[in-house]
C-alpha cells in the first residue's frame, strides 16, 4: 500500500554543477508540501575519481538512508549526466519489490530532465559518435575537463546576466567519469516508472537524441515510460521553475506511481516458482558441455488476460500467445508446472537445434525466464556501494542451505577477493579484510516437515570461535 505522506524528491545534478543548482526547484516543491533532499557529486569540483561508480556509491549511500532507514517513498529527479548516475544507483531499492517482502518506502518514480539514459555496460561516451565538441580539457589539469561555451550550452534561453553568475560556479568534471561503465540502470530493473522530460531548446543534448534515448530506455524496460516537454534550454531549473516544478508535482500524481511487478509475486507462487527449481534440479537428462547462449531473448510486456491467454488443447491448460522465438508447442516460463514442462520439443528434422529447442533442466528454465525478462537465478553482482553492518547487512540470496560469497571491498575490487561461507545455521559472517558483513537469505523450497532426511547436523558441538567470546551474536 503506498504511504499517505507525499513523495520525497531526490535530485542530482549534471556534470559541471553543483547541488545549488536546484535550490529554487526544492523551495518551490517544499512550499507545497514535497519534501527534497539533493545530492553534491563528488566528480564535480576538482576531486580526483576513478569512475562515475564514485558518484553512484555516494547516490546509493543517501538513497539507502531514505529508503531502508527513514523509509520515504522516493521520487528521483535527474539532469543531464545525473541519469547516468542516478540509474546506476536505485536496483534493489525499488518500492515495488520491497512491498512484496513487506518492506516500506523504496523509488516509486524516475524522472529523466534531459538526462543521459546510458545502457547497461555503455559509457557515456559510447552515447555518442566522437567526442563532444563542447567538452575541452582543463588547461590546469589533463584528467578533467571543461565546456566551451557553457552560456550558449546550458543557457541559452536566459539573458547574459541570468547566466553570468552560473557561469562562474561551473566547475571541472572528472574525464573518468564519461569512460566507465554502467553495472545497472533502471530501465534493466523493469520495474520502476519513468519520466523524460524533452528540453526542447537544448544546446546541450539534441532533442533527436533525448528522443532516442527516451525510446530505447522504454523498449528495455517492463515498466511504464512518459515523454514529457518543455520549452527551455538544458536547464529548465534555471529558466522555467515554474514549468518544471508543474512537469513534478504531475509525476508526483501520476496513477504509475502504484506500477506492480510484471509477474506474480505472492507468496504462494513464490513457493512454486521456488518448487519448480528444486524439480528442476532432480529432472532426469544427459549433462551436456556448458555453451555460450545464442538465443536472442526479448521482453514481454504483462499479459492482457482477456486478450493474449488462448487454450492449447494438447496441455489442458491456458497457454499465452507465443513470444517472439518461441513456437506454438513450448511452454511458456509463466506456466512451467512440473519436470515435464522443462522438456524441450526438438528441432526440426535435418537441422541444428538452437539451446531453445535442445536445453532441458535448469539451464531450460533459465532460457524461458530471459525471454520474459525474468533473471530467475538473480545472477547480479552482490552490492558493493557500501560496507554491510550487523544492522543493515548486505544480503545474500540462497536457494540451498549454503552459499559462498566473494567479498572484494568498498567500492568492488578494493582488495583481493575473500570468500566467505553462510548457511541457514549461521547465516551471519564479516570479512575479514574489511570488515563488511553479509547475511544468507534462504529463498528456497519450503521445508517438509513430514521429510526424513539427513541435515548434516552430528552429535557434537561445532568448534567456538574467537566471534563466540567477543560477539556471541555473529552466530
Amino acid at each position: 500500500m503506498a504511504s499517505s505522506e507525499p513523495p520525497t524528491f531526490y535530485f542530482i545534478h549534471g556534470a559541471l554543477h553543483d547541488v545549488t543548482c536546484w535550490a529554487t526547484v526544492r523551495a518551490s516543491l517544499s512550499s507545497h508540501g514535497f519534501p527534497t533532499r539533493a545530492v553534491d557529486l563528488p566528480s564535480s569540483g576538482g576531486r580526483a575519481v576513478t569512475s562515475h561508480l564514485e558518484d553512484t556509491a555516494f547516490v546509493r549511500q543517501e538513497l539507502e538512508t531514505l529508503v531502508h532507514h527513514e523509509e520515504k517513498e522516493v521520487i528521483v529527479a535527474t539532469s543531464s549526466y545525473g541519469g547516468m548516475v542516478g540509474s546506476n544507483a536505485v536496483s534493489g531499492l525499488e518500492a515495488v519489490t520491497r512491498r512484496t517482502r513487506g518492506e516500506k518506502g523504496g523509488i516509486i518514480h524516475f524522472v529523466f530532465i534531459a538526462a543521459y539514459v546510458v545502457p547497461l555496460g555503455k559509457s557515456l561516451l559510447d552515447m555518442t559518435p566522437e567526442p563532444p565538441a563542447i567538452l575541452a580539457p582543463d588547461p590546469t589539469d589533463a584528467s578533467r575537463v571543461i565546456v566551451v561555451g557553457p552560456e550558449k550550452v546550458f543557457y541559452n534561453d536566459v539573458p547574459a546576466a541570468v547566466s553570468a553568475p552560473w557561469v562562474a560556479r561551473l566547475r571541472p568534471q572528472a574525464v573518468a567519469t564519461f569512460l566507465s561503465r554502467m553495472t545497472a540502470t533502471v530501465e534493466e530493473g523493469g520495474v520502476v516508472p519513468c519520466t523524460y522530460v524533452v528540453c526542447e531548446r537544448d544546446g546541450a543534448v539534441s532533442v533527436g537524441q533525448q528522443e532516442g534515448m527516451f525510446e530505447a530506455g522504454r523498449e528495455v524496460s517492463g515498466a511504464e515510460w512518459r515523454l514529457e516537454r518543455i520549452g527551455t534550454g538544458h536547464s529548465p531549473w534555471l529558466s522555467d521553475v515554474e514549468g518544471l516544478v508543474g512537469l513534478l508535482e504531475k509525476v508526483a500524481a501520476s496513477k504509475s506511481l502504484q506500477h506492480t511487478l510484471p509477474f506474480d509475486t505472492s507468496p504462494s507462487t513464490m513457493v512454486l516458482r521456488r518448487s519448480i527449481l528444486t524439480l528442476s534440479r532432480r529432472a532426469a537428462f544427459t549433462p551436456i558441455p556448458r555453451r555460450t547462449l545464442t538465443t536472442s531473448f526479448i521482453r514481454r510486456d504483462t499479459p492482457n488476460p482477456d486478450k493474449d491467454i488462448k487454450k492449447d488443447p494438447k496441455q489442458g491448460h491456458s497457454r499465452l500467445d507465443p513470444i517472439p522465438g518461441q513456437t506454438e508447442d513450448m511452454i511458456p516460463f509463466d506456466h512451467v508446472e512440473t519436470e515435464a514442462d522443462l522438456l524441450p520439443p526438438g528441432a526440426a528434422p535435418g537441422t541444428i537445434p538452437t539451446d531453445l529447442e535442445q536445453a532441458t533442466g535448469l539451464e531450460r528454465f533459465e532460457i524461458l525466464g530471459k525471454m520474459q525478462g525474468i533473471d530467475v537465478f538473480d545472477m547480479k553482482p552482490l552490492d558493493a556501494s557500501r560496507v554491510g553492518t550487523l544492522n543493515d547487512p548486505i544480503l545474500v540470496k540462497s536457494f540451498g542451505d549454503e552459499q559462498y560469497c566473494g567479498c572484494t571491498g568498498c567500492p568492488a575490487d578494493s582488495h583481493v577477493v575473500k570468500w566467505l561461507t553462510t548457511s541457514r545455521d549461521r547465516p551471519i559472517e564479516r570479512c575479514p579484510e574489511c570488515g563488511s558483513v553479509y547475511k544468507m537469505e534462504y529463498v528456497g523450497p519450503p521445508d517438509d516437515p513430514h521429510a526424513h532426511h539427513d541435515d548434516g547436523h552430528h552429535n557434537y558441538e561445532e568448534p567456538k570461535t574467537f566471534a563466540d567470546y567477543v560477539r556471541p551474536e555473529y552466530r
